[in-house]
């Protein structure tokens, strides 16, 4: 849930909120993404979001699935957005204004 007192700080606009996107963009602009594609949804995916939360405990990239077997084009999955191991300050935390926090540029 975002934080109430950042969202009734703005001013009414047509300006959507954060998501999800926000936070792979940001994880992929510090290069902390990894991205997968063609991955087997059903025997590949949870394996590999183990090896890599497990290749670095604390500190893996988040890692975007594309392209995934039996799936439509643009369904995509994302793995370990919300470990802090971007900085002090989780980076859901910072995309989504829920804390005093500004993103680096």
């Amino acid at each position: 849930m975002l934080n109430p007192d950042v969202t009734k700080s703005r001013p009414p606009s047509n300006e959507r909120l954060p998501d999800v996107r926000d936070i792979v963009e940001y994880a992929d602009r510090i290069g902390q993404l990894a991205r997968i594609d063609g991955a087997d949804w059903n025997i590949e995916i949870g394996v590999l979001a183990e090896i890599f939360a497990h290749s670095n405990p604390g500190r893996s990239p988040a890692v975007l699935f594309d392209r995934i077997k039996d799936y439509p084009p643009g369904m995509r999955i994302v793995s370990a957005v919300a470990t802090d191991s971007w900085g002090n300050t989780s980076t859901v935390a910072k995309v989504t204004g829920s804390i005093s926090a500004r993103l680096p540029v």
